[in-house]
């Protein structure tokens, strides 16, 4: 079954997006796959990048910034799942998948690489 939450701005390239993920001004590729109930949400001036089998999926949320460059990059097979949220600029090579661990928001420190800020 296809994802019916397709919006604006999505290309696809040897992706599977299924289920009743949503998924809005994104570019996914190479094996990606979005299912389950997982949203990914970019916008006018950030598209969400997939790529490299990553896989985003349970309730899990990917979201891009309007900031300059506040684009969230999920690669390498990483993984992003249950309740766990990527937002804004950064580049996730790791996987994030206990949402008791990872609550909050990944972004980039100062020295670039992708974080996990609890609340």
């Amino acid at each position: 079954m296809i994802a019916q939450g397709l919006a604006a701005r999505v290309l696809v390239h040897q992706a599977q997006i299924y289920g009743d993920a949503v998924v809005r001004y994104a570019f996914i590729e190479h094996r990606a796959e979005v299912f389950d109930f997982a949203s990914i949400e970019g916008n006018e001036e950030n598209n969400v990048w997939l790529c490299d089998c990553a896989k985003v999926y349970g309730h899990a949320q990917v979201k891009a910034g309007i900031e300059e460059d506040a684009i969230p990059t999920i690669h390498y097979s990483s993984q992003v799942a249950e309740y766990a949220i990527v937002k804004g600029n950064c580049v996730l090579k790791t996987s994030c998948l206990d949402w008791r661990k990872c609550r909050g928001t990944w972004r980039t420190d100062s020295a670039r690489r992708a974080r996990c800020n609890t609340r």
